[in-house]
């Protein structure tokens, strides 16, 4: 696909359930629901997007172009996926050995 096609591809917006957090929900492919996630999202060709648009009459949706959607993702952590026992046990068990090597240090200097 060229970028001139891209240019007439399209993803929807729904505006009223719009967005979770900063990301716009977009028409989740097959019309199973809406997703964040421009992987999971319809892609629209720009007939279907004006068939939809005529239809609502822009009271629900609106279509915006697929290159510049997809200029605008940036990368993000997202923090239900962490898990802080990996974290925190990874660091305590090297803190702990940390500490116990500089008391033994501190301990043989003291004996000196």
């Amino acid at each position: 696909m060229t970028k001139h096609d891209d240019g007439r591809k399209f993803y929807i917006q729904r505006h009223a359930s719009g967005f979770v957090g900063d990301s716009p929900l977009w028409w989740k492919e097959g019309g199973h629901g809406y997703t964040t996630q421009l992987d999971d999202a319809q892609v629209w060709t720009e007939e279907d997007a004006m068939a939809l648009l005529m239809e609502d009459q822009g009271e629900k949706f609106t279509a915006w172009p697929k290159p510049h959607v997809e200029a605008a993702v940036v990368e993000i952590v997202d923090y239900h996926l962490l898990h802080i026992d990996r974290a925190v046990s990874y660091l305590d068990a090297k803190v702990a050995a940390e500490k116990k090597r500089r008391e033994a240090e501190s301990d043989n200097t003291r004996k000196s």
